[in-house]
């Protein structure tokens, strides 16, 4: 049976597939073009992010003017979806940039910088699993260079995990630098060892000269 496509208005024939514009919107019925360039929009927007605003401006754009108020809520609601799994994307790089360039020091101070603010002391822990203690301490008894250099390998990632969350938090709170920056590596219950990061979170500015 042909359809009239529920988004750009286009008749399809009974024999190409039609589908449902959403799964909250199962009565209204989209031809495959259209389901084609949604499917678009989505994979984009959760994957290949450079394409995604190239592929909402195309849905979008053949959207018609005379959808019923249903259909638009529809449209709405997958775009709006999208959207955020895409600012999840940007927040990601956003913090990631601002991780890499991040000011920070094991002392108090940066040469040329002033603090205006000592907002508070803030930690960040990553938990290395059950038996991480007893593992490492075998290896090391036995020797077995490859083996410590594994464990090593884990202890690294760990800190850079924790160090990672503090700037995350140090971000949140405003601020834009560390000092103090400590790493503490206390073992819990059942040979669980935490890899801890703390520091206290300031504001700099550049010094006048």
């Amino acid at each position: 049976m042909a359809i009239i496509c529920s988004i750009c208005g286009k008749k399809q024939s009974g024999f190409a597939s039609d589908y449902p514009l959403s799964s909250t919107h199962l009565q209204e019925r989209i031809c495959t073009d259209c389901e084609n360039r949604k499917q678009k929009c989505i994979v984009s927007s959760r994957s290949d992010f450079e394409k995604y605003k190239v592929c909402k401006e195309e849905f979008l754009s053949f959207v018609s003017e005379n959808v019923s108020s249903s259909v638009r809520s529809g449209i709405h609601q997958i775009v709006s979806e999208c959207d955020s799994h895409f600012q999840e994307h940007e927040n990601a790089v956003e913090l990631k940039n601002q991780i890499s360039n991040y000011m920070m020091t094991s002392g108090f101070n940066f040469e040329g910088w002033r603090i205006t603010k000592y907002i508070k002391v803030i930690s960040a822990e990553t938990v290395l699993g059950t038996g991480f203690a007893s593992e490492f301490s075998a290896s090391v008894a036995n020797l077995l260079g490859t083996e410590t250099d594994k464990f090593a390998k884990k202890f690294e990632q760990a800190k850079d995990s924790s160090l990672n969350k503090l700037i995350s938090k140090a971000v949140d709170l405003g601020a834009n630098a560390l000092i103090g920056v400590d790493f503490d590596y206390p073992l819990i219950y059942n040979n669980i060892i935490a890899v801890i990061a703390s520091a206290t979170a300031v504001v700099v500015e550049k010094a006048e000269e």
